[in-house]
């Protein structure tokens, strides 16, 4: 099994939008997005190897937050886990570029871009949106007494999953 792969999941809720980087890898489909990450590096965990290729791709610093899931997958090395890890960027106000190839554009990307098709995602990294969104919108907030509250974050997080989920389950 290889060290893996890492993808940040970087949502702003507020405006409902992702952070996703064009694909320039000509092994892979030209003009789809996705999370930024990459191939974790010998005895890297994932919430270093996240955090690198967050950089190395966006320009941007992040802090690890805790929801994350993991896929196994296999490509062309053999069997590998895939881990989504959600992010948050540190401070907005660097420039977004990448570092590794600047054919491979870094975007804040609308999510009803995404949802119309005028922006084609890897389907993998749509399952992991998927997947971390659906962790953030479970989140238990309670109050002094105990009882359960909606935050906002957990509201929009809800919001943006059934509309994912409607464009690409329910088709």
């Amino acid at each position: 099994m290889s060290n893996g792969m890492a993808s940040a999941v970087c949502i702003n809720k507020s405006k409902k939008e992702i952070l996703l980087v064009l694909n320039a890898d000509p092994k892979k489909p030209l003009g789809f997005w996705g999370l930024p990450g990459g191939k974790m590096k010998n005895k890297e965990t994932a919430e270093i190897g996240v955090i690198r290729e967050l950089y190395q791709e966006t320009n941007q610093e992040g802090k690890v937050l805790k929801y994350r899931m993991k896929i196994p997958k296999i490509g062309s090395d053999g069997e590998y886990i895939h881990h989504f890890i959600a992010a948050k960027i540190v401070s907005r106000e660097k420039e977004l570029k990448n570092y590794e190839d600047s054919k491979a554009i870094p975007k804040w990307i609308p999510l009803h871009e995404i949802i119309a098709g005028r922006i084609k995602m890897f389907r993998g990294h749509i399952l992991g949106l998927i997947m971390i969104l659906e962790k953030m919108a479970e989140e238990k907030e309670t109050d002094k007494n105990g009882i359960r509250i909606f935050s906002d974050g957990s509201f929009l997080a809800m919001e943006m999953l059934v509309e994912l989920k409607n464009a690409f389950y329910f088709k």
